[in-house]
């Protein structure tokens, strides 16, 4: 079984069945990385078999995946799926594919180790850039390593530190006898020079900001030496002390948080994310039950006459929640993979129930829309002007959440149906009733990537893809602290973030800088699809400020209601049956997390080589 596939840069990849005695293990991988236990691995393949391929060469030589092939041949398997892939260079590449495993001090200075030597082939035995002239900035290894290896070059330089003057030291951190930290400040206090002290305020100020850098004492330590140089000073010493402490510890926990988030990758992060927000919402099991036993399900999937006789029977409806939000906020965590929080602003909460069996079909949520998105503003012929003075963001709203129960959802395209559904006519009365503006467009975006459920569909129009990067939001009991503390320490500051495009980044990137963390080791590159419905023919002159509401004319499309959708969506929900049913692809499981728990999270993200406590 051979299936062909491309990377990012277009090339050909191929997956294949390949027996594991054609596999060989890198000796670079043994050198680098200590063995480890695959308990959880070996439990996850058994019950669930294998879920990534294993990366090779053409030679056959593993570049990711060693852990699963050393598994796979202690539970005795015979051939196992493979991804064939070539790279420049296959070393720096095996370590990078590593970047989300949980590593000793001792693998990380291993890492290193490797790429120094893998650096000065490139560039030259003296690790400088031969094709830069006198005066440039030589290569930095070390920022070259920890970009590759995933750590901050701050720690990366301090495991160095210990094994040039005490390699021993490694394994005790191993062990969890010393940290990092203060492993690194044994070998300051006997190896290294005190900074000299200079007579010049400014740099003295300088010297002192970077021995503070350097050194990264604790207030604890701080607040001590100033008692004992400025006995006299007239400072609270003591509620210094106190309440450094306890802003310190909670850094600490903050850093920790995202090293930790930092780790996982995309379907880890996912996972995690929708772990805490379950924990967080405490629902009653009476209530669960309830609900999920009101999703719509068909009542044989294998039998196709009575499939499509059920599916042609369908009519959704539209129910706003005005008030108990309870059962729209069960629906809506438990059957979506993506982590909820409602923005502020405008909102309208629906759920999609089947008329006829009162079961539900999904949720939408539409809300304030974004203030910028360069695609879509382009595709508009959007101007500030338009949007703020104007007002003509009022009359634009972003549709958060799309979302179709499963299986429904993934074996007769139900997701489409649903993104359909933001044409009704009850969402721009809702819309004009509520807020007292008439709704003549909405935006969306993808969840992952540039290809997404709203590819296809005529009355969604892709205008582009949103582009950037973004930190990695902290866990609730982190954000929502350091959110209150930066409210209330810099107001001003906080009130120009939470009122600026992008708000919820801003203010991360704000607790970040005033606690001095770099928030670039801790950002994620992301690049959505963006969509725009026009409810009316001219609904982009009208945004434009070109003409008057009473001149909108409503699209053909849209005029057709619930009959136009079902009569699209039906033969190609029909199409998809058909088509799963005959490669025996359809899927019977109700996506559904409330069973979810840390445990079953934990033994997951180790069969990853992830190990956390939750």
């Amino acid at each position: 079984m051979t299936r062909y596939l491309k990377n990012q840069t277009g090339n050909i990849l191929t997956n294949m069945i390949k027996p594991l005695s054609e596999i060989k293990p890198s000796p670079i991988n043994e050198e680098i990385y200590s063995s480890t236990d695959q308990t959880d691995l070996e439990l996850s393949l058994r019950e669930l078999g294998q879920l990534e391929p294993i990366v090779i060469n053409k030679k056959g030589n593993i570049i990711s995946g060693h852990r699963r092939y050393f598994s796979m041949t202690r539970l005795g398997w015979s051939e196992c799926e493979v991804r064939v892939e070539e790279y420049e260079n296959e070393t720096i590449t095996l370590i990078q594919y590593n970047n989300h495993r949980t590593k000793s001090v001792s693998d990380i200075n291993n890492e290193f180790r490797i790429l120094q030597k893998e650096y000065k082939k490139r560039l030259g035995s003296s690790g400088t850039r031969t094709d830069l002239q006198k005066g440039k900035k030589q290569f930095d290894s070390v920022v070259k390593a920890s970009k590759t290896i995933g750590i901050g070059t701050s720690k990366l330089k301090q495991i160095r530190s210990i094994y040039n003057y005490e390699p021993d030291l490694l394994t005790e951190i191993d062990k969890g006898n010393i940290s990092v930290h203060q492993a690194y400040k044994n070998i300051q206090e006997k190896y290294m020079k005190d900074v000299k002290k200079g007579d010049d305020k400014d740099l003295q100020k300088n010297r002192i900001k970077k021995f503070l850098d350097k050194e990264n004492p604790s207030v604890d330590i701080l607040v001590s030496a100033l008692k004992d140089k400025f006995p006299f000073s007239l400072w609270d010493y003591n509620s210094l002390e106190i309440s450094s402490d306890k802003l310190m510890g909670k850094r600490d926990e903050l850093i920790d948080n995202m090293n930790l988030l930092k780790k996982l990758d995309e379907k880890e992060i996912v996972i995690y994310k929708k772990l805490k927000e379950i924990q967080r919402s405490k629902f009653e099991d009476n209530d669960l039950k309830k609900i999920s036993n009101n999703i719509y399900q068909f009542s044989d999937l294998s039998n196709s006459e009575k499939t499509l006789e059920e599916l042609k029977s369908i009519k959704p409806t539209l129910e706003l929640v005005e008030k108990d939000f309870k059962e729209f906020n069960i629906l809506r965590i438990l059957i979506h993979s993506m982590e909820w929080s409602s923005n502020p602003g405008r909102n309208l909460k629906y759920i999609v129930r089947d008329e006829k069996s009162n079961k539900y079909l999904g949720v939408i949520t539409l809300g304030s829309d974004v203030m910028s998105i360069q695609s879509r503003d382009e595709y508009i012929g959007w101007s500030k002007e338009n949007k703020i003075e104007m007002k003509r963001l009022n009359n634009t709203c972003i549709a958060s959440t799309i979302v179709p129960v499963q299986p429904f959802g993934y074996n007769l395209l139900l997701g489409k149906l649903i993104a359909c559904l933001c044409i009704s006519e009850r969402i721009r009365e809702d819309w004009k009733n509520r807020y007292g503006d008439v709704l003549v467009g909405i935006t969306t975006t993808s969840l992952y990537g540039s290809y997404s459920m709203y590819n296809s569909i005529p009355l969604w129009k892709k205008v582009g893809t949103s582009k950037g990067k973004i930190v990695i939001k902290p866990d609730d009991e982190q954000y929502l602290y350091w959110n209150d503390w930066v409210k209330k320490n810099y107001p001003d500051e906080y009130y120009h973030s939470t009122h600026s495009t992008g708000p919820k980044q801003n203010v991360i990137n704000l607790i970040f800088r005033k606690l001095g963390i770099r928030s670039k080791q801790y950002e994620n590159e992301q690049q959505k699809g963006v969509y725009f419905l026009n409810l009316y023919e001219n609904s982009k002159e009208f945004l434009r400020g070109e003409i008057k509401e009473n001149e909108l004319v409503l699209r053909d499309k849209v005029k057709g209601g619930i009959d136009y959708v079902l009569d699209w969506w039906t033969p190609k929900a029909v199409k998809r049956y058909s088509k799963l049913k005959e490669e025996k692809s359809l899927k019977n499981e109700v996506l559904w997390y409330g069973e979810i728990n840390s445990t079953k999270v934990e033994s997951w993200l180790r069969s990853r080589g992830v190990y956390v406590d939750l």
